[in-house]
């Protein structure tokens, strides 16, 4: 039994999330969200969410992407790359931030 609740509780720690933390839009075509990477945008911008996605995807062109769909449906015309690495399995992890900056 405690066996049991351990790997439901560490499968639970694996799971990939998004956060919201302002405004949310109506969702928009992820193709339109434009990509930060580590970098922060040279305007004025909030923090419409806190993406974070444990695996999943085994290229780092389909993590982005992931984090672009993931702010799409959020309606933030951008997003911010945070952290990005691949695991021993092949799969990429990484955090981002879904933003909306005043000049996109």
């Amino acid at each position: 039994m405690m066996i049991s609740a351990l790997i439901l509780w560490l499968s639970g720690c694996a799971n990939s999330s998004t956060v919201i933390t302002g405004t949310v839009s109506d969702a928009i075509d992820f193709k339109e969200v434009v990509v930060f990477y580590n970098i922060t945008p040279d305007c004025e911008f909030d923090v419409i969410a806190h993406i974070k996605i444990s695996g999943e995807y085994y290229s780092k062109n389909a993590l982005i992407d992931g984090f672009r769909q993931r702010a799409a449906q959020t309606g933030a015309p951008a997003v911010q790359v945070i952290f990005l690495q691949q695991q021993a399995t092949g799969e990429f992890y990484g955090s981002a931030r879904a933003i909306h900056c005043s000049e996109i």
